[in-house]
């Protein structure tokens, strides 16, 4: 069981059973409400977000638009900001082998882990995954093993991510095609 509260896994109660000991063991440990585990992810999609309002905010509401290159030149940093967001949510940063062994990654977890175990949970699209790293002896390798729990309201907010890039890429698409016309004065007949 897992309570994820905003950028946090609050809470958590886990039962692994590991089957690569002689005899497989079974594994219980928690994440208390009092120590939560912050998902990075979160924070640094929000971060692109509202780098992207500030983009769109910095002229005001009632702000006038005189050419395209000026929508051109907002619309740029705004979809990059949106996409990079939306790929921080996609697409999982990878951990290093030190980082997954580090005390301070391994610290929120109560019982501690044993030495050669360590465990994190991340955001992959619109899932949160669970994994449990057994280092194996001697070997700068460790086995994976993996839980997964499907978020309903992530799916929903990277579709309206990537409907806001289509909409801010058919946008600057047309802007482009305006600057490419600019003399839409009518011309006679001949």
């Amino acid at each position: 069981m897992v309570t994820l509260c905003g950028t946090c896994v609050i809470a958590a109660d886990v039962t692994f059973k590991i089957s690569g000991k002689n005899p497989a063991q079974m594994l219980r440990f928690g994440i208390p409400p009092d120590a939560p585990y912050h998902l990075q992810q979160f924070q640094d999609a929000h971060n692109s977000l509202a780098e992207a309002r500030t983009h769109l905010l910095a002229h005001g509401l009632d702000y006038e638009f005189q050419t395209a290159e000026e929508v051109i030149k907002l619309l740029q940093p705004v979809m990059a900001h949106l996409a990079r967001a939306r790929t921080t949510l996609i697409v999982p940063k990878k951990r290093s082998f030190e980082e997954l062994k580090s005390a301070a990654h391994r610290r929120h977890f109560v019982p501690p882990l044993p030495a050669d175990l360590s465990a994190s949970f991340y955001i992959q699209a619109h899932k949160m995954i669970f994994a449990l790293y057994q280092v194996l002896p001697g070997a700068q390798k460790f086995d994976c093993f993996q839980a997964e729990v499907s978020i309903p309201w992530l799916t929903e907010t990277l579709v309206l991510m990537t409907v806001a890039l289509q909409t801010c890429q058919q946008l600057l698409d047309k802007m482009s095609i305006f600057t490419q016309n600019l003399d839409l004065s009518p011309k006679p007949f001949d």
